[in-house]
C-alpha cells in the first residue's frame, strides 16, 4: 500500500519577480523585432507570466509597445519597397593590372582595385504585393442585417455587361414536379403554373 503524498506548502517553481529595469530591456528586445514568446524566453519566464507582467505593469507594456512601433514601421517600409521595386547603388570592385614597360620590354605590372558605383534595380516582387494587398485591404465595412455584402458573387453576376449596366434578374430554376422541393430553396422554385 502506497503512502499518501504530503501536501507541499511551497508548491510550484521559483517565482521570478518583475524588476523596473526590465522596461528598458523589453524596449530594446522589441526594437530588435522579437516576439512576446522570444522575449519571455530571454527573461526566463513563461509566456503566461510575461503576459501577466504586461497587464500588471503598464510601464512594462508601454515600453514593449514603444519598441514594436518603430520595428513594425521599418518592416512595413521594407515590405513596401519589395512590393514596388527599388534601386540601389552597389560598389563593385574591379581589378585592373597596369603594365609598365622600360626600353620596349615589360618591366613590371601593378595591380590596382578600382571601385565603380553601379546602379542595380530590384523588380517588384509579386509575393510581397500579394501579402501587402491581402493584409491592407482585408477589413471591409460591416454589412447590415438583410443586406447583401458589396461585391458578392450574386452582385457581380447580376450585371449585364453588354447593356448600359442595368441589373438583370437571376435566372429561374425550373424543377420537375416529382423532385423533392426541400432540396432547393423555395425562392428558386417557380410556382406550378409558371412552368412552360
Amino acid at each position: 500500500m502506497a503512502t499518501p503524498r504530503k501536501k507541499n506548502p511551497k508548491k510550484g517553481g521559483r517565482k521570478l519577480t518583475y524588476k523596473a529595469e526590465y522596461n528598458d530591456q523589453a524596449y530594446k528586445y522589441a526594437l530588435l523585432g522579437l516576439t512576446d514568446v522570444e522575449m519571455s524566453a530571454l527573461f526566463g519566464v513563461s509566456e503566461v507570466t510575461f503576459n501577466g507582467w504586461k497587464k500588471r505593469y503598464p510601464e512594462f507594456f508601454k515600453s514593449i509597445k514603444d519598441g514594436k512601433e518603430p520595428a513594425d514601421a521599418e518592416v512595413a517600409h521594407s515590405l513596401r519597397e519589395r512590393a514596388i521595386g527599388y534601386k540601389y547603388i552597389e560598389q563593385v570592385p574591379t581589378k585592373i593590372t597596369e603594365v609598365v614597360y622600360e626600353n620596349g620590354k615589360r618591366a613590371k605590372s601593378i595591380d590596382k582595385v578600382v571601385v565603380t558605383p553601379v546602379e542595380r534595380v530590384v523588380p517588384p516582387d509579386t509575393r510581397a504585393i500579394q501579402y501587402w494587398m491581402n493584409n491592407r485591404r482585408r477589413k471591409k465595412a460591416p454589412v447590415a442585417q438583410g443586406e447583401k455584402p458589396d461585391n458578392s458573387w450574386a452582385e457581380r453576376h447580376e450585371i449585364d455587361h453588354t447593356t448600359a449596366g442595368e441589373k438583370i434578374p437571376m435566372p429561374l430554376v425550373y424543377l420537375p414536379q416529382d423532385l423533392d422541393r426541400n432540396v432547393v430553396n423555395e425562392q428558386q422554385a417557380p410556382p406550378p403554373d409558371a412552368v412552360q
